[in-house]
């Protein structure tokens, strides 16, 4: 789930038929959704295309209006957010413990990170990189290079049960699980 010019973009999982991919617009206060024919696990947007890890790791690559461009290759991870300043792709995987970095436009990753488990990685209004690790239990921040920065707990969201996907938009923690999205204030800062 992830915020790209005023509009949410949301994926629904449909099993091994694939997923659908939901917008929301903000301004008109509108609902639009687009098919997609392969199983996939997370995405991420920027403002000219949306981002799909498959399930073999791999990243397929739309237009904003859901026409299929090109496929990324490789074992490159499960969940995906767009750093808009650095011009980059997050991509955490889950299995390998790492968190790589890659150049939407050259295809190539840049760098990589070591974090134990990571289940996802969201990035803030101020470009930090906050990336959720699931064997310690809190977000590990990083900077737009990569670079650690600290970490952080998470008091506000003991409680609401399994986390499936969030992401960081206008100060709020933007969560999705048991059938809907809910909003929380950060106030990790």
């Amino acid at each position: 789930m992830q915020w790209s010019n005023n509009r949410l973009y949301a994926m629904e999982e449909l099993g091994d038929t694939g997923a659908k991919v939901h917008i929301y617009d903000e301004h008109f206060s509108q609902w639009g959704s687009w098919l997609v024919r392969k199983k996939v696990c997370d995405l991420a947007v920027n403002n000219e295309q949306v981002y799909l890890c498959t399930a073999t790791c791999n990243i397929l690559v739309f237009s904003t209006d859901g026409h299929f461009q090109y496929e990324i290759e490789g074992d490159l991870g499960q969940r995906i957010t767009h750093h808009s300043k650095a011009d980059m792709l997050v991509i955490t995987n889950h299995s390998s413990d790492t968190v790589s970095f890659l150049n939407g436009r050259t295809k190539e990753v840049e760098w990589t990170i070591e974090v134990e488990k990571p289940w996802g990685a969201y990035v803030d209004e101020y470009e930090a990189i906050w990336v959720w690790s699931e064997f310690n239990q809190e977000f590990e921040i990083y900077d737009s290079k990569g670079e650690f920065v600290q970490s952080a707990g998470h008091p506000r969201m003991i409680g609401i049960g399994e986390i499936n996907t969030c992401c960081v938009h206008s100060g709020y923690l933007w969560m999705g699980y048991d059938g809907g999205i809910y909003r929380f204030a950060v106030g990790f800062r």
